[in-house]
């Protein structure tokens, strides 16, 4: 699809308006996992459940930077550029070795191996989001709503996997070839500005992000979502 309807739309709202414009620079942390769907194969079922079972949330990571530009008395275009981390983690517990085998159908128990592991997986993402805030006035601490989509590329994931028994963790960084290298988020916040002065702002907004395109191609449909905390400084740089 063609991207210069909306590169136009943009330019013509950053160019026209009320005039209002500020820099801001974020950070936020939450937690984050994923939906999981399963198509119904009776072959497949006990993966499902498997994952359904090991695979938990993790902390979610963003670091933003953002244009914003007022485009009527109360609404704001905002756009720029984010990071950010998703993904899950994955325990795998009980686990046995061949040499613990003791020829009878039964096990004896090895305490120098390690039998259970912990593996988080993070997947980076960079992103280009574009959201309209609605805010609820000029005072000193004002309330806003925002909404907004980001298309949003898949950079490479990050594995660690410690185990039960000290070993050093295992750590590596790869492109998984089955996911997707182009994705769609959306999100939803609400916040509050705390005008520091004619030139500054602190903001804080709980939020949330869903990603509407699949995160990659298999037998379960994966969709990644995260619930945050969104904090920062806004710079207004003309009026």
């Amino acid at each position: 699809m063609r991207l210069y309807p909306l590169a136009l739309l943009l330019c013509c709202c950053f160019t026209a308006g009320y005039g209002q414009s500020s820099f801001d620079f974020s950070g936020a942390f939450g937690t984050a996992f994923r939906t999981l769907d399963y198509a119904g194969e009776e072959s497949v079922y006990e993966t499902f459940r498997n994952r359904q079972e090991e695979e938990t949330p993790i902390t979610y990571w963003q670091l933003a930077g953002n244009y914003n530009h007022q485009i009527a008395p109360r609404l704001y275009l905002r756009t720029g550029m984010r990071l950010a981390i998703t993904g899950h983690r994955h325990d795998r517990n009980d686990l046995r070795w061949g040499s613990e085998h003791d020829g009878n159908g039964g096990f004896i128990f090895d305490p120098s191996l390690p039998h259970n592991f912990r593996s988080r997986y993070r997947n980076w993402f960079a992103e280009l989001p574009v959201a309209l805030r609605y805010q609820g006035g000029t005072r000193k601490l004002t309330p806003y709503v925002e909404l907004g989509l980001a298309p949003a590329y898949y950079l490479h994931t990050r594995q660690r996997t410690t185990d039960d028994i000290g070993s050093d963790p295992l750590v590596e960084r790869f492109r998984e070839p089955s996911t997707r290298n182009v994705h769609l988020i959306g999100s939803a916040a609400v916040g509050v500005n705390y005008t520091l002065n004619r030139r500054a702002q602190l903001f804080a907004q709980p939020s949330f992000r869903y990603h509407l395109t699949g995160l990659a191609e298999g037998l379960f449909p994966e969709h990644p979502y995260a619930g945050f905390l969104e904090v920062g400084c806004r710079f207004v740089t003309a009026r």
